[in-house]
């Protein structure tokens, strides 16, 4: 009877250790590989933590202080990971294994959010996607299609929120000239972004990403040389 009690006190140690390991390691905030490892999924924020450390960790406890024979490896550690985020009562996080990570990923292919952007005559379909691929207008590179120095201005939402390698977008724009478009796909990529996550509102909102640029150019009236401009007044 003591010596069970030993060995469950034993396991309740090893899990509460690795459990550790895995809130360091989730307070670092770094990025890992999940090949073998699974990952963390936050519903709410859409954000997938992965958890290679956590393993070498486990794997590392494993080599110098537990017998690996007795213990169902798998049970235990993925137990543990799931109670632990049960303790943090976030209801929309999950631990996903590596088969789990696999489909989710391959689910998660071709997704994207989609948001509109207008300026003056200028209208933008913009779509945002996960991924560190190149950005494209028209089906062209930003370089291509409006020069060089428009790339900063046009990722700006991606820029303030620090997306710039873990999103891309493909937009399709239409009427208006240059600044008209750029400032048009630049708002229609701030909704998109929105539309993956909510929380990224108020970030944007304050850097004026998500305001609608009203100003046009003034219809012409009749009996005017332009919108308010008159012919010159003579009495005689």
């Amino acid at each position: 009877m003591e010596d069970q009690q030993k060995k469950n006190g034993k396991i309740l140690g090893y899990s509460l250790l690795v459990v550790v390991a895995f809130v360091v390691g989730l307070l670092v905030g770094r990025n890992y590989s999940a090949k073998d490892a699974g990952m963390v999924l936050s519903a709410s924020s859409g954000k997938k933590v992965d958890m290679t450390m956590f393993w070498n960790v486990w794997e590392t406890t494993k080599k110098n202080y537990v017998d690996a024979d007795k213990l169902d490896e798998k049970t235990m550690v993925y137990g543990a990971i799931r109670g632990m985020i049960s303790a943090i009562s976030d209801v929309g996080t999950t631990y996903l294994d590596p088969e789990e990570t696999k489909e989710y990923d391959a689910a998660s292919e071709g997704k994207y959010f989609e948001g509109i952007g207008r300026r003056k005559r200028s209208t933008a379909r913009v779509r945002v996607y996960k991924g560190d691929k190149a950005s494209s207008i028209n089906g062209k590179s930003i370089d291509e299609y409006f020069g060089p120095k428009s790339e900063v201005v046009i990722n700006r939402p991606f820029i303030v929120l620090g997306l710039e390698n873990k999103y891309y977008f493909t937009a399709k724009v239409k009427g208006g000239g240059i600044n008209s478009q750029i400032d048009a796909i630049r708002l229609g990529l701030g909704r998109a972004l929105c539309e993956a996550d909510e929380s990224l509102k108020p970030v944007l909102r304050k850097a004026g990403l998500l305001t609608r640029d009203p100003r046009a150019v003034e219809r012409k009236k009749y009996h005017h040389v332009k919108a308010r401009k008159k012919p010159q007044f003579s009495k005689r």
